[in-house]
Order: structure tokens, then sequence, then C-alpha cells
């Protein structure tokens, strides 16, 4: 259910075909594709200065890291922010929301939890990390504490 990052834009000296993990959430009967905001410190322009594409997105894509063929390519940054400025002191809520323009993942989106988090309840992250070159995605397992 995890989906790495290929962004690219108009100059092709900027982008990455491997940034970072994201993945579907479904809310309110529509489905997000979400993923973390520091990508675009790494991924950004020279002109891209707050959280937003200034013009220079060519295309942002999410793709499976074992079969590119279960893909979506993002629409449009719903969380766009032209006073928030992109560098690491001033960073606010670590994610940015894309809706979907086309979807052939073929994955079931996630949806919000409604009851809260039990002090000692099993937590996944799932996903790669940025090295691992292929292989399936990684199950990490955690309590939950506070």
């Amino acid at each position: 259910m995890a989906l790495i990052n290929d962004v690219s834009f108009h100059n092709k000296n900027f982008g990455n075909k491997n940034a970072e993990n994201g993945f579907i959430v479904n809310f309110n009967g529509d489905n997000y594709a979400i993923t973390a905001k520091h990508i675009l410190m790494i991924v950004k322009t020279d002109k891209m200065n707050f959280v937003d594409f200034s013009g220079e997105l060519k295309q942002w894509k999410m793709y499976d890291k074992n079969d590119s063929s279960h893909h979506l390519i993002i629409d449009k940054l719903l969380n766009e922010n032209k006073s928030e400025k992109l560098d690491w002191d001033t960073l606010q809520d670590d994610w940015i929301v894309f809706s979907i323009k086309d979807n052939k993942t073929g994955y079931q989106p996630l949806k919000f939890r409604q009851d809260s988090l039990i002090k000692g309840e099993k937590l996944y992250v799932v996903g790669w990390a940025y090295q691992d070159k292929e292989g399936p995605q990684r199950i990490y397992e955690f309590e939950f504490d506070e």
C-alpha cells in the first residue's frame, strides 16, 4: 500500500524518481494522495520558495517500487501555502495532500481511524527506506506509548 514518489519538473535539473513513501487515503468518499512535505525541500527548484509549485511541476507520480504499472498521477496540491517557506526551520505539519488525476494502483485506500490509540497497542510503519532498491515493502512494528 505504500508508494514511492517520482517527482519531475519542467527543468530536468530538479526532481527525484525515488523520493520517500506516500499512500492513498479515503476521506468523506473521496481518495487523496498523501506524502511528506519535507520532500519539497529535497526536490524543489530554485524558483520554489514556498509550499507551492510556482508552475514548475511537470508531473508527480506515485508508484509501487516492485511494479511501476501500479501507479497514480496526482492532480492538484490541496494544501498549497504561498506564505509557508520551504526550509527546515519553519516546516509546519510534515504532510502534503493531493487530489488524484489517475489511479492505476488497484490498492484500497486507507481510512482515518475514529477512536483513540491505547497505550501498548501495536502500530506499523510500511514502506521502503531510500536505500532499498528492490524487494517487498518493509513492515516495522511498534507499540504506542503516548
